[in-house]
């Protein structure tokens, strides 16, 4: 599992603030923490518990407050937000930076940034983009598709054919994410499965060798990321793995602290796997409705029962 750091440099590359601070060298600090501190404690002399490694983005009513202030005691705040170990300051709203700020930061070669859009607007977008970077991410053998709107992430020792079963839901309609190696980020408590750079909308079949996913089948059979909501394991059929025959048990298996919905579908001559996966996911989705055929199944032999014995 991977969470690293990104730069202010990635920051400013994907937004194109207006930078008014700070040369090239500054833009090397660190970003380690996704939340975005927005400093009003900070600015009315309160400092105990500042997380300092956060951005901190100042909009109108902290530019309000600012301004009520006079120029010392401006200075003296100004100094706690401009912190070794604070990544860049974001100002919204189309306000300018305070002239004591200014001059503070380009001492300190200190990162500020300017932008038009609204206080709200850049707050949610810092957020996302800083949740999505900064996520727990690991990266896994598998192969990703949606299958009727559900995410599935396929597992399966190599040579099974996780590759040859994708191709024939894609040709049912179906859709693919990655193939081979998916990337895995934690984002709000669910798991997003998405593919490399270099194998984006590729796949590689036995045989074949390398095909082009979006033109052999279309721009649609591919996607760019989806939520992993089953996870299928494919095995070898053998007497030494335990399959579920009846469905009794839900079973979960554990990525980054996720709990997913997992299942262990045998593989062997003659079965259609693209078929069987069609099912079990729309099995899924039976239950996702409370639908649980096992379940009725089940109450009905014990009706059948107690009426013999009666």
């Amino acid at each position: 599992m991977s969470s690293h750091a990104i730069t202010v440099y990635d920051l400013q590359k994907f937004f194109k603030f207006k930078q008014v601070a700070g040369n090239n060298e500054s833009l090397s600090r660190p970003i380690f923490v996704q939340q975005v501190n927005r400093p009003g404690l900070e600015l009315g002399g309160f400092y105990d518990y500042s997380e300092l490694k956060r951005l901190i983005l100042l909009g109108n009513k902290e530019i309000a407050f600012i301004a009520k202030l006079d120029s010392k005691t401006r200075t003296e705040r100004f100094k706690f937000l401009i912190n070794p170990e604070t990544p860049a300051i974001v100002i919204s709203g189309g306000n300018p930076c305070p002239p004591e700020l200014l001059e503070l930061a380009k001492v300190a070669n200190f990162p500020i940034f300017l932008t038009s859009k609204s206080t709200s607007d850049v707050s949610v977008e810092l957020t996302l983009y800083l949740n999505e970077l900064l996520a727990p991410k690991i990266s896994i053998h598998a192969t990703l598709l949606e299958v009727y709107g559900v995410g599935v992430l396929l597992t399966g020792e190599s040579g099974i054919g996780k590759s040859e079963i994708a191709l024939e839901l894609i040709r049912k309609g179906h859709r693919i994410v990655a193939d081979d190696r998916v990337e895995i980020t934690k984002i709000n408590n669910g798991l997003v499965g998405t593919c490399p750079e270099l194998t984006r909308g590729i796949m590689e079949v036995r045989g074949i060798g390398i095909i082009d996913v979006t033109r052999v089948f279309g721009i649609s059979a591919f996607k760019e990321k989806e939520a992993i909501n089953v996870h299928i394991d494919l095995l070898h059929f053998s007497s030494q793995h335990d399959f579920e025959r009846l469905g009794n048990n839900d079973q979960f298996k554990e990525l980054l602290g996720v709990q997913v919905p997992y299942t262990k579908i045998p593989v062997s001559d003659g079965r259609n796997m693209a078929d069987i996966i069609e099912v079990a996911i729309n099995n899924f989705l039976l239950k996702q409705k409370g639908f649980d055929a096992t379940k009725e199944f089940n109450d009905k032999l014990n009706k059948l029962l107690q009426g013999g014995r009666s």
